[in-house]
């Protein structure tokens, strides 16, 4: 899960998703022919984080999301690596919808700047990636 923490003002609209999408507030997506979906292992941009739980019904529901920039801080759910000091200042890539992997670095999406928890971790997102 990914949970806006600081300079998020003002950065919360309503974006288009795609139909049968199961969505949960804190889910990464990203754009697919013109409608939003939830992001998966590989991919090298988030462009939303949601704000609200919903599973779409028909291609173009309106949900509530937050525009992702490199200012936003968000805490960051990370995969069963343990986080550790040794993270910090590093770029990850995205595991899917709910998850940083810290074993990756290909995409270099998310960057680390401090460990919240064994499974938790602060930072922004690059924008664009770095890969």
């Amino acid at each position: 899960m990914f949970i806006p923490v600081q300079f998020d003002s003002g950065l919360v609209c309503r974006r288009p998703a795609t139909t049968t999408q199961t969505i949960v507030k804190g889910d990464l997506l990203k754009w697919s022919s013109g409608y939003l979906v939830v992001a998966a292992d590989g991919d090298d941009e988030a462009e939303y984080v949601a704000m609200e739980s919903v599973t779409t019904t028909a291609t173009g529901q309106m949900i509530e999301v937050l525009r992702i920039t490199d200012q936003v801080y968000f805490h960051a759910t990370v995969d069963a690596t343990l986080a550790q000091a040794t993270h910090v200042g590093n770029d990850y890539d995205i595991k899917d919808k709910a998850t940083i992997e810290l074993g990756e670095t290909t995409d270099k999406v998310f960057h680390i700047e401090e460990i919240i928890s064994d499974t938790v971790a602060g930072g922004h997102f690059n924008k664009p990636a770095l890969a």
